[in-house]
C-alpha cells in the first residue's frame, strides 16, 4: 500500500509518500514541502496548493482510503454502533487511533532494543 501523508500548512505544507504494509519493511517513496508565496492573494495560494498536491498524487498514485472506509475502520476498532457525525470527528478519532498504535509500536521497539543491548552486554562480559 502506498500512503500519502500531509502536514497541512498554507506557507509550508509537508508531504510524504511511504509504501509498505503492516509487519513488513516500509520504504520512502517521496518527500518534500509545498511552499506558497506569502505575497499573493489567499485564493491564489489555495489554488497553488491544490495544483501542487495534484501533481504529487498524479506522480506517485497513492492508494486512497475514502471517508467511508475510515469511518468503517473507526466503528470496527472502537466497537461503535455507528460512525460519529460529522465526518471530521471520525477523522479525528482515526488520527487518535493511529497515534496510540504508533506509541505502542515505539514502546515495543524500545523494549526490543533494550533487550538486545542487555544480551550484547552479557556476551561481552563472558
Amino acid at each position: 500500500m502506498k500512503v500519502l501523508g500531509v502536514d497541512p500548512g498554507l506557507t509550508r505544507c509537508g508531504i510524504g509518500i511511504v509504501e509498505g504494509s503492516t509487519g513488513k519493511q516500509l520504504s520512502l517513496v517521496g518527500v518534500g514541502v509545498i511552499k506558497t508565496p506569502t505575497d499573493i492573494a489567499l485564493e491564489m495560494r489555495l489554488l497553488d496548493l491544490d495544483s501542487q498536491l495534484g501533481e504529487w498524487i498524479n506522480m506517485y498514485s497513492p492508494d486512497v482510503m475514502n471517508k467511508k472506509q475510515v469511518a468503517d475502520m473507526v466503528v470496527h476498532i472502537l466497537k461503535l454502533e455507528s460512525a460519529p457525525k460529522p465526518v471530521d470527528s471520525t477523522d479525528a478519532l482515526a488520527l487518535a487511533i493511529c497515534n496510540i498504535w504508533r506509541g505502542s509500536a515505539n514502546t515495543k521497539i524500545a523494549h526490543a532494543l533494550e533487550a538486545e543491548k542487555s544480551r550484547l552486554r552479557k556476551l561481552r562480559a563472558r
